[in-house]
């Protein structure tokens, strides 16, 4: 049999898909306890899915309690966004410079001006690396100029 050769780029390609729902990570995890149940260590099955040890360790140790509900998303809890959806891809318009009615200052975008803006359109008080996250986000993609 003729050995098979993926270039570089296929494993985080398909690690990348692995996250696009609970299902697939779900799957994913389903996987992982399979190869430990046959008899690859923790560490070994990590390496192979790209996980770390602990979580794979993890997996196996809920499985064991709950079996497939224990392999099963968790709610994810943490801070409410203080953004809605809505306001976040008006923000993105805004800060790309399309939209007439708010243009960009004078020197263009930053993060002080982007946060003040903010603070003054929806009442909200954004730190200052999360605006320039924000910022850095609507920006083109700095290649995509000399793509042309």
């Amino acid at each position: 049999m003729r050995a098979i050769r993926l270039d570089p780029g296929t494993f985080d390609h398909i690690r990348a898909q692995l996250r696009v729902s609970p299902q697939v990570r779900r799957l994913h995890r389903l996987h992982a306890v399979l190869l430990v149940a046959g008899g690859l260590s923790c560490r070994k099955a990590a390496r192979l899915l790209g996980d770390s040890p602990r979580s794979v360790e993890y997996w196996a140790q809920r499985y064991m309690s709950d079996k497939d509900n224990g392999l099963k998303e968790k709610k994810h809890t943490g801070r409410r966004p203080r953004l809605t959806a809505a306001q976040l891809a008006q923000l993105r318009v805004v800060l790309a410079g399309a939209s007439p009615d708010a243009p960009a200052p004078p020197g263009g975008w930053d993060g002080k001006s982007a946060r003040a803006y903010i603070a003054r359109r929806w009442g909200v008080r954004l730190g200052l690396r999360r605006v320039q996250a924000l910022l850095a986000a609507a920006r083109p993609q700095a290649g995509a100029k000399h793509a042309q």
